[in-house]
């Protein structure tokens, strides 16, 4: 199946909330942050295709997480994929790991847990299916459950 690299994608939306970005060997480099991100997507059917951001934190830690782009064509597919992307990930992102956070996006919070701070960035939380699969219901306790 197909694979669509997509850094300049990453690069653009990166360099519209202010954060210096560049491609450099297929990947993206953000220089000021020191840290490396790509964004590409993968064909997993005729019409769907799967769009994957990865991110580093530090040398120990990566994010990764998954988004579903759909259409008849591999552009139309990544315009939805892409849109799916900024609507729910990409904002958290941001904030947690690339320093811009935007209220109008994410909720920060700070929790103490059992004597233990936890830095807490939250966004939307987006959900997709084909016709005829029921929606995943989050509980309102979901916070509280993970932390």
């Amino acid at each position: 199946m197909t694979d669509v690299p997509l850094a300049p994608v990453l690069v653009q939306l990166l360099d519209g909330h202010g954060v210096e970005a560049v491609v450099r060997e297929g990947a993206v480099y953000l220089p000021r942050l020191d840290r490396w991100a790509n964004l590409w997507m993968h064909q997993t059917s005729e019409r769907m295709h799967l769009l994957e951001v990865v991110a580093t934190v530090d040398d120990e830690v990566t994010v990764t997480d998954r988004c579903a782009g759909f259409g008849d064509t591999v552009e139309s597919a990544k315009a939805d994929g892409v849109h799916a992307f900024c609507c729910g990930t990409f904002h958290v992102l941001l904030a947690a790991l690339w320093g811009v956070l935007e209220r109008d996006q994410v909720d920060h919070e700070i929790l103490f847990v059992e004597d233990r701070e936890w830095d807490v960035y939250m966004g939307p939380c987006t959900s997709r299916a084909s016709a005829g699969v029921s929606g995943l219901v989050l509980p309102q306790a979901l916070p509280n459950l993970v932390l």
